[in-house]
């Protein structure tokens, strides 16, 4: 595929459109390839409950003023446009709104709570009980092999049985590098066997531990049942407040309060800060172009979390007269400022309805050059075959 490129000579960013088996939900992007790559499924996954599985996908590149115009994807009900903080303050508002890219979960050590009372009272009383019974201990793994055995059959497992063809993560060689060899790798031992592993890197002189990589046995779903994840995270902070550490990195997410991950980190009790690296001034900008049934029922069943101009952070909750407030989501944690109800009828109010089914979908000679694909050909795994490369010359 070749690169569009405008006349000033710059390369436009990434272009991708997703379509689901209805046609009222697509979804038209703009931005950073490998950002684009890592919202896309997750809102692809929100979306099959309202408008079926994903059925084709485009990727090219486009510029913004593209995706603004309609050119992307004339029939598009969402616009996405991952970009600058500068950029997202220019782009318009009407049925839109302004996320951080990422947020990170920070759980302070520093304070009287001891990491097992952060917990819930049942969450507290099954730790302690499983703790008891199956003699659950914290062991760190120091070897390559060990490194191997947590990536092969904890990691890898892991996130293949809970994203499939949308799983992603740390190539093997940087894991090793920048991970294994800057970081502690914890194993959780149920009576001297290994059943789950978590990969950390260590910032001493931050006095601060980052949560990476993380998995369990053969991404066996028992594991998940028996709660050994949580007993996983609060084995590690209290191995962090033994060693004096201020703080443990729970890793980033993206702002969506429906994320399974972020509200299971949220019962740890993590503050939400903005990442402290590049990805503090991201932000990802929604607008919806199209008001239709499945349109609502997405934005009310995936509460979200948006940033202001002074950088606050604020709970969303969309809802209308006959779609009320997926408030069972919490967002009470340290870090949001507040929750705010937002009607779909006045959010909504400039858009236009949905495109009338049997109506031709106009496709304009588009200003990008685009390669499409449909779901269930064949996939090209090139971070594998970078991986397998690297592993070769590793000692």
């Amino acid at each position: 595929m070749r690169e569009a490129v405008n006349g000033m000579g710059a390369i436009w960013p990434s272009a991708r459109v997703s379509r689901a088996v209805t046609d009222r939900l697509t979804i038209a992007s703009v931005g950073n390839r490998g950002e684009l790559a890592r919202i896309l499924p997750f809102l692809e996954q929100q979306r099959v409950p309202h408008a079926g599985e994903t059925v084709a996908r485009a990727t090219g590149r486009a510029s913004y003023a593209a995706l603004l115009a309609g050119k992307v994807a004339p029939d598009a009900a969402l616009l996405l446009a991952e970009c600058s903080e500068r950029r997202a303050a220019t782009l318009p508002r009407q049925g839109a709104i302004i996320l951080p890219l990422r947020l990170n979960l920070v759980v302070r050590l520093d304070g009287d709570a001891s990491p097992l009372e952060r917990v819930s009272r049942t969450d507290r009383k099954l730790f302690v009980r499983r703790r008891r019974r199956d003699d659950l201990t914290l062991v760190r793994g120091t070897g390559g092999a060990d490194f191997d055995f947590f990536y092969d059959r904890m990691h890898v497992p892991t996130m293949r049985r809970r994203h499939g063809d949308a799983a992603r993560s740390e190539p093997r060689e940087a894991a090793y590098q920048c991970l294994f060899e800057h970081g502690v790798l914890f194993f959780v031992e149920e009576a001297g066997t290994r059943a789950g592993g978590m990969l950390c890197r260590l910032e001493p002189e931050a006095r601060r531990l980052i949560v990476r990589l993380v998995g369990v046995l053969d991404g066996e779903d028992v594991h998940y049942s028996s709660a050994l994840y949580m007993a996983m995270y609060i084995l590690v902070l209290e191995w962090a407040s033994d060693q004096g550490l201020a703080e443990v990195d729970l890793s980033v997410s993206e702002p969506f309060l429906s994320k399974g991950v972020l509200q299971f980190k949220r019962k740890l009790h993590p503050h939400f800060e903005l990442p402290q690296n590049h990805l503090r001034n991201r932000r990802l900008w929604l607008q919806v172009q199209r008001d239709s049934a499945e349109v609502r029922d997405f934005l009310v069943a995936n509460p979200l979390i948006s940033i202001d101009a002074d950088g606050q952070l604020e709970a969303v909750y969309f809802h209308d007269q006959q779609r009320p407030a997926r408030q069972s989501l919490s967002c009470a944690s340290p870090g949001i400022s507040r929750a705010t109800l937002v009607d779909l009828d006045a959010f909504l109010s400039c858009c236009r309805g949905p495109r009338r089914r049997n109506a031709p979908t106009a496709v304009p000679r588009l200003p990008w050059k685009v390669k499409r694909s449909v779901l269930g050909e064949r996939r090209a795994t090139a971070t594998e075959h970078h991986s397998a490369r690297l592993r070769a010359h590793r000692p």
